[in-house]
């Protein structure tokens, strides 16, 4: 079976003939460009708490942005549907419409694990298994969207009557 090759288009002949010298050198190099890159990251270390602030910083001013981001990260790697925009995604509530909690957007004041923030705003699919299509997606807080999880309305009704009974 043959591999599949890659589709490049050139601007010029040049650049396509500078390319090719670039690959030759590379087969005939292996390991060269990464010791490079490596040699360079030493002399030169990427100052992460900079990074972070500057992450943060676009989190705060851009909610939905970051919210959609999220969203379509998860659905890629569950191979899930995602047809929605950010315009699909609905206004910006104040508080949970499941339990209350006053929302909190953006990455600033969110621990790094998932499940220590519970008023963190987070995109629910209404319906788990439509994906992130439009009418299907509602904000409200994580700790809703944990306890909803992959159940359905009747058996979350189920947990709800049980417990009832016990107390």
């Amino acid at each position: 079976m043959m591999g599949r090759r890659k589709l490049t288009i050139y601007k010029t002949e040049q650049h396509r003939i500078g390319a090719a010298a670039s690959a030759r050198w590379r087969k005939h190099h292996p390991g060269a460009q990464k010791r490079a890159q490596d040699k360079w990251r030493e002399v030169n270390p990427p100052d992460y708490a900079a990074v972070r602030a500057q992450d943060v910083a676009w989190c705060d001013a851009h909610p939905i942005d970051y919210l959609f981001r999220g969203a379509r990260s998860r659905a890629k790697r569950k191979g899930i549907p995602f047809t929605i925009i950010t315009a699909d995604i609905p206004v910006l509530p104040e508080f949970c419409p499941v339990l209350g909690l006053r929302l909190q957007y953006g990455a600033s004041g969110k621990s790094r694990s998932l499940y220590e923030n519970g008023s963190a705003a987070s995109l629910d699919r209404v319906v788990n298994s439509l994906g992130y299509v439009k009418g299907n997606v509602i904000i409200v807080s994580l700790r809703a969207n944990l306890l909803k999880g992959q159940a359905t309305l009747e058996e979350l009704q189920l947990i709800a009557a049980f417990y009832s009974r016990l107390q």
